[in-house]
């Protein structure tokens, strides 16, 4: 068992960054401060990359900024494009919408589907190319900064452990996404502890963060009284899943399908709102295949769907929160879930967590390799704060929307489906649109990284 030191180590023998959190935005955080020369450290909780994929597409500007880190042909080569938004009303398919920016956009005006396990297996696969592997099974137990006199003696001091024998998960912690049940510690279980002392941290760790609770930081926001079930698996249906799949009935569940690989689909189903007294969780844990397939039936009727095999049953509620700060005391950063949360509608989630992880490591990189004074750069990454509102405003809308049931709701998106078409294409040809990822900022003003432009940063 290591024991913590009582010394502080010199400056020089300080680990420059330890990022925590193994999860996309972690691992590429962690990959393009390597490329940019800076030395990491990168733990994660769990043992192995998790098999569920909460994640599924990549925008525009993701697969932008994989480019510019030299990485994007592995998405290119397993990722599914989508092109199409199709629309089925009463189980009968009435419109298909294009999705796709133009060339004059981006190079990727299509999104690309993916498993977000594939997502991590390839920024892992390129981090280990490079020399670095993630210290799986690692868990942090307290982080604060060290204030010294000046910049040079200022260190963030992290406590991380690790089980001997077994691992660190709490039983049933994937049942429910963003529920995770109360931590007990086993009597007979023993740890190796390790303390850390880095010239900064930036937390990965996700929308339950350990390190913004350890800091104080407030998670303002709100929980959403509705539920969501969802599926992974493959199934026999005469619905087209070629793309993002919507399914609209008066005063029925709303539900949307989404390819994944091998033949298997996710499905998606607005089940309602939480009743008084109702505990999600047993909710989720006695939620059968079969009902499953039956809210799917009487969503799609008269079309068929019948499942064949189920990879993944679970649901979740919604969370609407961002971090109070996303810079604290210039040294720790969250990024990703750690810093905001929202749901899946927009696909707003993962792709805002990998740009603010692009445009954090630049910003490490030139405050440690003393390019420009550290109080002036590492500020700046704040500006990632109204981007993360904007994309849970977004997202929010869009949920609002999917979630609304009513003969009323239901004829106004027949009307929408009918004309979307033709309206996007008068306002592409006089450049009205959003681009493909939604949200656009302009970049830093103080400086732009040597693999970056001054290209808007969008969301």
């Amino acid at each position: 068992m290591t024991s913590p030191s009582s010394s502080s180590p010199a400056p020089s023998n300080r680990l420059p960054v330890l990022i925590v959190g193994g999860g996309p935005v972690g691992l590429f955080e962690a990959l393009l401060l390597t490329k940019l020369g800076i030395p990491v450290r990168i733990i994660e909780r769990e043992h192995s990359i998790s098999p569920l994929s909460k994640a599924l597409g990549l925008q525009a500007r993701s697969m932008e900024i994989f480019r510019l880190a030299g990485v994007i042909d592995p998405f290119l080569e397993k990722g599914s494009p989508i092109f199409n938004l199709n629309f089925y009303s009463a189980g009968k398919h009435f419109a298909t919408m294009p999705i796709v920016g133009t060339p004059e956009d981006t190079e990727y005006c299509y999104g690309l589907f993916m498993e977000q396990k594939v997502t991590s297996e390839i920024l892992r696969d390129e981090l280990v190319k490079m020399g670095v592997e993630v210290d799986y099974g690692w868990e942090l137990m307290d982080a604060k900064v060290v204030e010294g006199g000046d910049n040079e003696s200022t260190y963030v001091e992290t406590t991380i452990r690790r089980a001997l024998s077994g691992d660190n998960t709490a039983p049933g912690e994937n049942l429910v996404i963003g529920v995770v049940d109360e931590r007990m510690e086993q009597k007979d279980k023993e740890y190796e502890t390790e303390v850390v002392r880095s010239k900064y941290m930036v937390a990965c760790d996700g929308g339950r963060s350990t390190v913004r609770h350890k800091l104080n930081i407030a998670f303002p926001g709100c929980t959403l009284t509705s539920k969501t079930f969802i599926w992974d698996g493959i199934a026999d249906t005469d619905i087209l899943v070629d793309g993002v799949t919507v399914i609209s009935n008066p005063n029925k569940r709303a539900m949307h399908l989404f390819p994944l690989s091998h033949g298997t689909i996710r499905v998606q189903i607005e089940a309602g709102q939480i009743e008084d007294g109702e505990d999600f969780a047993e909710t989720i844990k006695n939620l059968t295949i079969d009902q499953f397939e039956a809210l799917a039936k009487d969503c799609v009727h008269p079309a068929k769907f019948n499942i064949k095999e189920t990879l993944w049953l679970t649901g979740f509620r919604v969370n609407e929160r961002r971090a109070e700060q996303f810079v604290y005391k210039n040294r720790i950063f969250l990024a990703g879930d750690a810093a905001h949360i929202h749901s899946p509608a927009g696909g707003q989630g993962m792709n805002t967590g990998l740009q603010d992880a692009h445009n954090l490591a630049w910003k490490i990189a030139f405050a440690l390799q003393g390019l420009v004074a550290p109080e002036l750069i590492l500020p700046t990454y704040a500006e990632r704060e109204p981007m993360a509102d904007r994309a849970i405003k977004v997202s929010s809308a869009i949920l609002q929307r999917n979630q609304t049931v009513g003969y009323t709701s239901h004829y106004m998106k027949l009307a929408f489906f009918s004309v979307a078409p033709f309206v996007l294409n008068v306002l592409r040809k006089f450049n009205l649109t959003p681009d493909v990822s939604m949200v656009a900022v302009p970049s830093s003003h103080v400086l732009s990284p040597s693999f970056g432009s001054f290209r808007y940063i969008n969301v």
